[in-house]
């Protein structure tokens, strides 16, 4: 089951999340819709606004950079999908999955728009076909000696789902060399033009045989899938570490929230504590005022008091009676001097000043709550690569004579 649905997933386009159609894979490996390519490289292009020689698009699962194939520069903007390779592996897994659930239609009726179920298949053409079409097969001159086989007879020899791999070079020759001294598979023009000086091109079919058995193909297989469980285990290890960063700034926030409380009780109960001191001082400054204002007052009642009855005496008194009254008076008036030179030279207008703590001023000019700095405490340890693959980083197969 678990094989099952890792073939689905192969088959299914990152782009438009629905089983590939026309399969084109990039330089990355990672293969899509022609059509869903197209867009996306078009979008792409788009974006960068640049030269076709020049256009260069990411890859949209591995992000890799990568350009259009040499023969693009002569194709119609909006068939440059169609000129990177097909994915025949994953056109073959597509069919057989589809032959498995009795759901495959009829190749040339599918071209035609029509959802026909398939029950034959022709070896050299690679196509399914219903009644119809495979009469029509049978009778076509150019075809009427391939052969039909049923589609579950297929299951049981899956060499039929195979297609031919075309040349990227010579997109209309099949390839069927493979060059050894440059360790690059080729059609024949190929090997009649670019590889006639190699010392040893292989027939593909001979370079291919008992392929599945070689060492160098275990250790191949051997190798990536070292490499996916290392990258497996970073993969999950950065996810760990995710979680930790984010239970990391939670407890940062926390405490920096607990510090930020301390301060603010903190400031509100020297606040607190001021307000009291200048209600105090206040007071007590307040006190005195009012104390020598009420002396002031008394007295300025009596020398008026003095005034108002020497007025009076000198206007309706004797003589006799206003000289007892000038000399009562003189002897209040001397009182009110000695107040005026001795108690009101000792009273003094008060002034309330604030001045900010040192500490507090420090405070004030602080601009930062506190440094946050990001450090590297350890990489992401990879187990320790062990065959020549994973160490040299050759990730193709080498054919020995």
């Amino acid at each position: 089951m678990a094989a099952l649905d890792h073939t689905e997933d192969l088959t299914v386009c990152s782009i438009c999340l629905q089983t590939l159609t026309i399969p084109k894979y990039l330089p990355c490996l990672h293969t899509f819709c022609e059509l869903c390519l197209q867009g996306w490289i078009e979008s792409q292009v788009t974006k960068s606004g640049r030269n076709i020689k020049q256009v260069e698009f990411t890859c949209p699962v591995c992000r890799t950079n990568t350009r259009l194939p040499s023969k693009a520069t002569a194709t119609n903007k909006s068939e440059w999908a169609s000129t990177f390779p097909s994915n025949h592996i994953i056109v073959s897994l597509i069919d057989k999955s589809m032959i498995e659930k009795q759901k495959k239609s009829c190749d040339p009726c599918s071209v035609m728009k029509k959802d026909v179920q398939a029950t034959q298949w022709c070896v050299q053409c690679s196509e399914a076909y219903c009644g119809p079409c495979s009469q029509v097969h049978r009778g076509m001159k150019a075809t009427r000696k391939h052969k039909l086989i049923g589609l579950q007879d297929v299951l049981r020899d899956l060499k039929c789902l195979s297609l031919d791999e075309m040349c990227n070079e010579h997109a209309d020759e099949v390839i069927k060399l493979f060059c050894v001294d440059h360790d690059q598979p080729c059609c024949t023009i190929c090997g009649a033009t670019s590889h006639r000086k190699c010392d040893t091109v292989l027939e593909l079919s001979e370079a291919a045989i008992n392929i599945k058995n070689k060492k160098e193909f275990s250790e191949l297989l051997a190798s990536l899938n070292e490499c996916e469980k290392d990258i497996g285990k970073a993969s999950m290890t950065l996810k760990e570490h995710l979680t930790q960063l984010e239970k990391k700034k939670f407890d940062i926030e926390r405490s920096a929230e607990e510090f930020a409380g301390t301060l603010v009780t903190h400031t509100k109960a020297l606040h607190s504590h001021f307000l009291k001191q200048l209600s105090e001082a206040h007071s007590r400054a307040v006190n005195e005022i009012k104390t020598n204002a009420e002396e002031c007052s008394l007295q300025q009642k009596v020398i008026s008091n003095s005034r108002q009855m020497l007025e009076k005496s000198r206007d309706n008194s004797s003589d006799t009676e206003l000289f007892l009254q000038v000399k009562r008076t003189e002897a209040k008036r001397k009182d009110t001097e000695t107040f005026i030179e001795n108690e009101m030279s000792k009273m003094t207008l008060k002034q309330v000043k604030y001045s900010l703590s040192e500490a507090l001023q420090e405070y004030k000019n602080v601009n930062s709550f506190g440094d946050v700095t990001v450090s590297n405490v350890y990489s992401v340890a990879l187990s320790k690569p062990t065959s020549k693959w994973y160490k040299d980083g050759l990730h193709r197969m080498h054919v020995t004579i």
